[in-house]
């Protein structure tokens, strides 16, 4: 039987299926943690594409540069709501649940510490698009590339980090109710403008299997908002990546 399949009288019955979009670790429990596998996915897919996009695109595609640094800017904004409802709604709760000596509190400093990090590798990135469009060089294209590699590498060691040592103190530790009121608050992060970018990009290039579980909760506005902002999205994406294969490689 799949892992997940409700079983009546069996902790089996307690476990919530969770999609599976190349995290290194899926943390099994009670807890839904697909709002945090699909955004992963997406920060994921978005650096691979950045990876290429730095240096296939031709400094003299001003286009390009541009859309290439709203792009960033919206990714390193959702990323940043993601970490900020971590750190202010999530890790304190499982830290005040843990004994003093419980080896998981420095898998949760560690996190917060990232953030920290990320925050800053972010808008030297962001320092660094700002500086191409006015002085398109192969000179400062090597120093954005150098610049997204050191953010490249930290967000995907966080995120590694996050899925093998932190999201299992969630399942182990955070009551559903408190997830779910973390839901809740992560909901108010974000406005309309946010959603109107948050909602096409964290579906985009998801297999539709895992789609469906990953956004089975998420009712019929998330999919309204979905089929009226898809169209715009892909656009604006097609443009910043415009330079890449069409397999994104």
């Amino acid at each position: 039987m799949e892992q997940g399949t409700p079983t009546i009288g069996t902790a089996a019955a307690r476990h919530v299926r969770q999609p599976r979009l190349g995290q290194a670790h899926t943390a099994e429990g009670e807890l839904d943690l697909s709002a945090i596998y699909v955004i992963h996915h997406a920060v994921r897919r978005d650096l691979r594409d950045f990876a290429a996009a730095l240096v296939r695109t031709p400094l003299a595609d001003a286009d390009s540069w541009a859309a290439l640094a709203d792009r960033w800017s919206q990714l390193t904004t959702a990323l940043h709501h993601h970490t900020r409802v971590e750190d202010r709604g999530i890790w304190p709760e499982i830290a005040r649940r843990l004994a003093a000596d419980h080896p998981g509190h420095r898998a949760l400093d560690a996190m917060a510490a990232d953030h920290l990090a990320i925050e800053d590798l972010v808008v030297r990135v962001a320092d660094a698009f700002s500086r191409i469009r006015t002085e398109p060089s192969e000179s400062v294209r090597t120093l954005l590339v150098a610049s997204f590699g050191r953010a490249d590498d930290a967000i995907r060691t966080h995120l590694a980090n996050e899925e093998v040592g932190a999201l299992p103190l969630m399942q182990a530790h955070l009551p559903v109710e408190l997830w779910q009121s973390a839901q809740t608050d992560a909901g108010k992060e974000y406005g309309l403008s946010d959603l109107r970018f948050a909602v096409p990009w964290s579906a985009h290039e998801m297999p539709a299997e895992q789609f469906d579980l990953a956004f089975a909760h998420g009712g019929f506005l998330i999919r309204l908002l979905l089929v009226i902002t898809r169209g715009g999205f892909l656009k604006r994406h097609a443009k910043a990546f415009r330079h890449l294969s069409a397999d994104g490689g």
